[in-house]
């Protein structure tokens, strides 16, 4: 085995499963060190699992440096000061962090559980690592803590976060050496974050973003996110919110490098509201993204929908059809105009259908051979 080159052995060990790894760790030294980092690169922690973990990295303390990613699931609890700190203490090269499950039961049995605070002991973790990437799920957080991770993590995403406005002077200033957000997904309950990253104290932060995954709706907000990032900014991804319409404040900001703009859109029985026809031309005019490329567009079909329920669509989206066209054969640019139709496997059927219609909305892209259309299928949802 020895006489074997490292590049040669890491790639062997790159291409195993599990439990060939675990075989390898123990079979031979040269490759125990490359099969312990790749078994030991991710860890899940829940309360339940403090003790344990915290023992085997007391017994094996070399494998906490193996760990770059860290999925970290616990309740507001005394077990934070004690076992998880002394988790926490040894990992120091997490890269990559999901921060869930922080929440506080509600008193009444009807109502969801009340974000709660991420503790001062998961804060100061998250301030001694070098994250590239951390992804933050029913948490409150203070405005300090915000803009720090805006101007230090690289990779960020929200899911029902609030920031609440709360004394926080500890919290460090991001150093230069220290990369800014780069890419931004908001989304659930993005009504109380969204406005705090729309303020001018936010705003500047977000100058160097290239990706923005942001809800599609109109509020003063979202120019604000675009503008701060107009240029630099070349990806926009705009999901469709139920029961709000899907259109942007206009006129939007000139936005010299973005080439691409994704749609997601949800057709249901009680969803499935068109794009607003301004919000589209706005969006694809050349004046506004000169470098504007692909259009893509991600439709996803909830379940199985009736045969009158199909023969709505190109009413629903018959305008969205007319304006992608026009872009098509109006434009000196080459558009690509994607599809991206996402069913159940039940529901196959349904998206060839669909996608046969499109075809037929749209001739032009179809001739020209600048329409993509791709049925994703799902196993269940």
């Amino acid at each position: 085995m020895s006489v074997l080159a490292q590049d040669l052995l890491d790639l062997i060990i790159d291409i195993c499963d599990f439990e060939t790894l675990k075989e390898c760790s123990l079979a031979a030294s040269c490759l125990r060190y490359r099969s312990q980092r790749n078994l030991f690169r991710s860890l899940k922690l829940r309360a339940k699992k403090f003790g344990l973990v915290s023992s085997r990295l007391a017994d094996s303390p070399h494998i906490a440096e193996y760990y770059t990613t860290l999925t970290l699931m616990t309740q507001n609890s005394a077990e934070i000061e004690t076992t998880l700190n002394d988790i926490l203490l040894r990992l120091r090269n997490i890269r990559r962090l999901e921060l869930g499950g922080q929440w506080i039961k509600s008193r009444s049995k009807d109502r969801d559980p009340l974000p709660a605070p991420i503790h001062p002991v998961i804060v100061n973790f998250i301030e001694r690592q070098c994250l590239e990437e951390l992804n933050l799920e029913y948490n409150y957080i203070s405005p300090a803590l915000l803009s720090y991770l805006l101007g230090s993590i690289s990779r960020i995403s929200t899911a029902s976060v609030t920031v609440r406005d709360t004394d926080d002077e500890r919290i460090p200033t991001p150093t230069p050496s220290q990369s800014p957000v780069r890419y931004l997904k908001l989304q659930s309950s993005f009504e109380h974050l969204c406005p705090w990253l729309g303020r001018p104290a936010i705003t500047p932060l977000l100058a160097h973003l290239r990706t923005l995954s942001l809800p599609l709706v109109d509020q003063p907000w979202t120019t604000a996110l675009l503008a701060a990032a107009a240029n630099t900014l070349e990806r926009v991804d705009l999901h469709c919110v139920y029961g709000e319409l899907p259109r942007l404040p206009l006129p939007l900001p000139h936005l010299p490098a973005l080439h691409s703009i994704h749609f997601h859109l949800l057709f249901s029985s009680f969803h499935h509201r068109p794009i607003d026809s301004e919000t589209i031309a706005a969006l694809i005019a050349p004046g506004t993204m000169p470098a504007l490329k692909d259009i893509v567009t991600h439709l996803s079909f909830v379940s199985s929908r009736t045969p009158e329920e199909l023969a709505r669509i190109p009413e629903h989206y018959g305008t969205l059809f007319s304006v992608l066209e026009d872009a098509v054969g109006g434009s000196e640019r080459t558009l690509t105009v994607g599809w991206i139709l996402r069913v159940s496997r039940k529901a196959e059927s349904v998206g060839q259908s669909v996608a046969g219609m499109i075809r037929e909305g749209m001739p032009l892209a179809r001739l020209c051979g600048q329409l993509d259309i791709n049925v994703v299928v799902k196993p269940s949802w």
